[in-house]
């Protein structure tokens, strides 16, 4: 993980405010600890898409510059 500026999690698009898994990232687990960020917002809409794939899912911050992991 040292590899990568900022690590990440996909957030829920259910509904849920937040996700147990993104607080472990950014919490407890020491490596990620410091690096992790929320550069995904689901779009308005990306409940109704359900399990499908799609590129409107979600929106993005800017990421220019930055290695995700």
């Amino acid at each position: 993980m040292s590899g990568f500026d900022t690590v990440t999690t996909v957030p829920s698009v259910s509904g849920r405010a937040e996700h147990s898994l993104g607080a472990l990232v950014a919490e407890m687990v020491g490596v990620t600890r410091g690096r992790h960020g929320d550069p995904l917002t689901p779009a308005p809409g990306a409940a109704a898409l359900g399990r499908n794939v799609s590129a409107e899912r979600y929106t993005s911050s800017a990421l220019r510059g930055l290695r995700l992991g």
